[in-house]
């Protein structure tokens, strides 16, 4: 039995050790996963903008400062470091890295208009910049992004030698919007509509709501309502699929005006005219909160309700719930007994 213990005792020693032994010894593929997770940043920017110029490449330029900001921490411990972050980065850019932190840096920060971190540019060597993004959460996004960014170059140069391509002028314009560039798209986009003047390719409509769009956000309401109405002219038959959205938008157009009758009056036959339209829990909410503006406040309550019974878990649902609840807090303010001085 004592020698049976002590072979034992022999055996796990002898495991141990073996253990021990091959414990750092690297597993087959370790080696080209730590590479590929491992981006080669550059720290500066004349370096970097020479090496994108020799090989006709664009800049990731990062600003970050993992010191002071969790943000930062959080993109080097999650993102970063992923081997399909990493090998794409590498291999489609010049990676500058910016500490932000250092005093030498501060120069790039004031030209890059940078006081928050972290900040992502991608621009090329004579600092044109493509998209400006911040925090990422999910690399997958960051990807899909970083994909974007690189293929600008390319449309760009199809844009340029296909320069009466109402098609790719309108390709490159959705990339620049899909990155949020909104002023990269817009002459793309007015340049579809001349392009494609009688909409034979049928990209002028779909350009023409995207810039009619524009001038919303701008407040050009009488300019939107141009496009629009050139939209129902070029396509009677509907067959882009935007007539519940012009109607929308139109009666939208109302309310922006304070128009909140007209408002109402719109909305309410956009309503009836559109009862499957994926715009109908924002449109009862503007009918609600129009209603509430003209003070009927028995008819906005009653819309709110719709809304909250027929879209319960959208954001106007929500919205209508804290509608209802400022509307009863109103009500009981009013009728309150009012104190009188002493």
């Amino acid at each position: 039995m004592k020698h049976l213990l002590a072979n034992l005792t022999v055996f796990a020693a002898c495991m141990l050790i073996i253990s021990l032994a091959f414990a750092d010894e690297p597993k087959p593929g370790d080696a080209v996963e730590k590479a590929a997770t491992q981006i080669e940043w550059k720290t500066s920017w004349e370096d970097a903008a020479a090496t994108a110029k020799d090989e006709s490449r664009l800049i990731l330029m990062l600003f970050a400062n993992p010191d002071d900001s969790s943000r930062c921490r959080k993109m080097d411990k999650n993102i970063w470091v992923k081997a399909s972050v990493a090998g794409f980065v590498n291999e489609t850019f010049v990676p500058l890295r910016i500490h932000t932190a250092k005093v030498e840096n501060r120069p790039m920060m004031k030209e890059f208009k940078v006081d928050s971190v972290p900040v992502i540019l991608i621009l090329n060597a004579d600092k044109k910049v493509i998209v400006r993004k911040s925090y990422y959460k999910s690399s997958r996004k960051l990807l899909a992004v970083l994909k974007k960014a690189a293929s600008v170059p390319a449309m760009e140069k199809m844009v340029k030698e296909n320069s009466e391509d109402a098609d790719a002028a309108y390709e490159l314009a959705k990339i620049h919007l899909d990155l949020g560039c909104k002023d990269d798209a817009k002459p793309l986009l007015e340049k579809v509509c001349e392009l494609d003047a009688d909409n034979a390719s049928g990209k002028k409509i779909h350009a023409l709501f995207l810039l009619a769009g524009f001038d919303l956000t701008d407040g050009k309401y009488d300019d939107a309502k141009k496009k629009f109405d050139e939209i129902k002219k070029l396509d009677p038959e509907d067959k882009a699929g935007y007539r519940d959205d012009i109607a929308f938008q139109l009666a939208i157009l109302s309310c922006f005006k304070n128009d909140y009758a007209e408002a109402i009056e719109k909305l309410e036959k956009f309503l009836k005219d559109f009862p499957k339209s994926k715009l109908r829990a924002e449109a009862l909410y503007h009918l609600g909160a129009s209603m509430l503006l003209s003070k009927n406040e028995e008819g906005a309550k009653k819309i709110f309700n719709k809304l909250n019974q027929d879209y319960p878990k959208t954001k106007y649902g929500k919205q209508a719930t804290q509608m209802l609840k400022q509307i009863e807090q109103l009500k009981k303010l009013r009728e309150a007994p009012r104190r009188t001085g002493g």
